[in-house]
């Protein structure tokens, strides 16, 4: 007994390893699944394992690739289609207050006999023809080929032609032939055909039913003497029934190849509207209009932790039927509104298909469509799940960039908040005060570094340009310690507002900072400097107001310099 992780072709390729480690031990294996039997058949065969010489192998569920499988894969038939009518049913039977017996229900399946078990689909109907009851009778012979074609036994007073409508055509085609009467018409014979394929798609046993019917007719001729005319005409039927089968497996699988090139059309420009849509686009579903769903709801829960409501994000319609309100909140389990789904889902073609929309992060709700079968028959990969899962992740993704958004606004807030406070506090780390006509006064406190050193030489070229200062009073009381960084920037700042036309005097040089730029061989020889502002203002006071008056005098007059005098010798 081998356990595998999942049911699919990576799980029969999961156990490969462990079975070819027991090389020569094992000679069969009865796979749970078809997909695991053909993964597993798959990596064997990579390994150079042989099928079914070295290993014969069965699978279950009769899926359409075990019939490709190089070799095709003996399987286990059962109707999925069955499988559903019949769970419905219990449903039903309980939902009327009937009895369901407890314990598993079983479902009827077929044995569909194919090369991987070692086993030959002709020689088993050859042995299935020996076994047979003869007879002459054309319902017999219609009994026996629809056995041999399904097969399986049809129960007692059930008709052939319940379970394959075309075949009193073929019978009589092949009893004419036998004894030179008319042959029905041959678009009858193809249509009984395409019957046929869509009973059994298997070529080799669709093959081997024309070889059962010809063994079968040798043992129905009635007229010895005309052996030789009536096996030509026997070899030609046969030869037109297996044309016209093999045209009709053509069309099936053409149809079939036309469906997957619709979907695979369909689930790119699908992706390409979810992954590369918007917010609004994906909720509305109008990414539906490049599909053949005829109409869909989307539902978010209200509240994903007790999923109890669904609130209506999203609804489509392409044939005009109504929808629910965008925003409306519907119960669980009513869900969809039975009231507002398409007439045609009752009784029609179409398909009603409820998807959960989940990702690892949240579970978002639930997405109804309607549409064709079709878009359930391309495996149980599903398109609409695909479709699901796109949806998942353009809902992911929309709220991760609403989050990212809204991160971002906040980040925006808060940065405008900080360069406001920081231009707060650069403002008071270097204000500028305006004093009188020409003259700025600019207070330092505190540590003064090169960064602020470069914020006061910003500070003070800004204002002279902004105010035409041509006095800068530049007041270090405040500053602890002065050190040949913070004087270089001073004397830079005092050569720059030079260049703008402008002193700048320097207040505040106490001696210990006097012997500090003396010590650091600080070239201050331009440089005005007062002990303290209130004498500085006592030297600029009446300058001050004498400009002032000037300025209310003739205007022919110039006004006087309002630079303050330089004080003679060296700080």
């Amino acid at each position: 007994m081998f356990e595998t992780e999942n049911n699919w072709f990576s799980g029969g390729q999961g156990v490969a390893e462990a079975i070819l480690a027991r090389r020569g031990e094992l000679t069969a294996a009865v796979v749970a699944t078809d997909k695991n039997a053909l993964g597993l058949m798959s990596a064997l065969q990579a390994a150079g394992h042989r099928v079914p010489e070295d290993l014969a192998i069965t699978g279950f569920d009769d899926i359409v690739e075990a019939q490709w499988a190089a070799p095709p894969l003996t399987t286990v038939r059962q109707r999925f289609d069955a499988l559903g009518r019949l769970a419905y049913e219990l449903v039903l039977a309980q939902l009327a207050g009937e009895v369901v017996p407890p314990g598993p229900v079983l479902a009827p399946t077929t044995f569909a006999r194919r090369r991987t078990c070692g086993c030959s689909t002709l020689q088993g109907f050859l042995r299935a023809e020996d076994a047979a009851v003869d007879g002459d009778a054309g319902d017999l012979l219609a009994r026996q080929v629809v056995e041999l074609l399904t097969p399986h036994s049809l129960p007692p007073g059930t008709p052939p032609a319940s379970v394959w409508p075309g075949v009193a055509r073929v019978v009589e085609g092949l009893t004419a032939a036998i004894e030179g009467a008319t042959p029905p018409p041959e678009a009858e014979i193809d249509a009984a055909c395409q019957q046929a394929v869509r009973l059994t798609p298997d070529i080799e046993s669709l093959m081997g039913m024309v070889r059962w019917l010809g063994r079968a007719s040798r043992r129905r001729r009635a007229r010895p003497a005309d052996d030789g005319a009536a096996e030509e005409r026997v070899e030609e039927f046969l030869e037109r029934l297996r044309l016209s089968l093999m045209m009709a497996r053509l069309d099936a699988e053409r149809e079939f190849v036309a469906e997957l090139e619709q979907l695979v059309r369909s689930d790119h420009e699908v992706s390409l509207a979810l992954l590369g849509g918007t917010h609004e686009a994906s909720r509305s579903l109008s990414w539906l209009d490049s599909t053949s769903v005829v109409w869909s709801c989307l539902g978010l829960w209200e509240d994903p932790e007790s999923r109890a409501r669904l609130v209506i994000a999203g609804a489509y319609s392409r044939d005009g039927s109504p929808t629910p309100p965008i925003g409306s909140v519907v119960p669980q389990e009513a869900f969809p509104p039975a009231e507002l789904l398409p007439p045609s889902t009752v009784g029609g073609p179409f398909v009603v298909t409820l998807l959960p929309i989940r990702t690892l992060q949240r579970d978002w709700g639930v997405l109804v469509t309607v549409g064709p079968g079709s878009l359930e028959t391309a495996g149980d990969e599903g398109t609409v799940a695909i479709w699901g899962a796109l949806l998942s992740a353009a809902l992911e993704r929309d709220a991760l960039m609403q989050s990212l958004s809204e991160q971002h606004a906040s980040l925006q807030d808060a940065y405008q908040r900080e360069r406001a406070l920081s231009a707060a506090v650069r403002a008071l780390g270097c204000p500028l005060i305006p004093l009188l006509e020409g003259v700025l006064l600019v207070p330092l406190i505190g540590e003064l570094d090169g960064d602020r050193a470069r914020q006061v030489l910003d500070t003070v070229t800004e204002g002279v340009s902004r105010n035409r200062a041509r006095c800068v009073l530049l007041d270090i009381t405040g500053v602890l310690l002065v050190d040949a960084q913070v004087a270089h920037a001073l004397q830079q700042t005092h050569r720059a507002a030079a260049l703008l036309g402008a002193r700048v005097v320097l207040i505040g040089v106490r001696p210990e900072i006097a012997a500090r730029l003396v010590a650091l061989d600080i070239d201050l020889e331009d440089l005005v400097t007062h002990r303290s502002l209130s004498s500085a203002l006592a030297e600029l006071a009446p300058a001050g107001l004498r400009s002032l008056r000037a300025g209310r005098g003739s205007a022919g007059s110039p006004p006087p310099d309002p630079r303050p005098r330089r004080r003679q010798g060296r700080a």
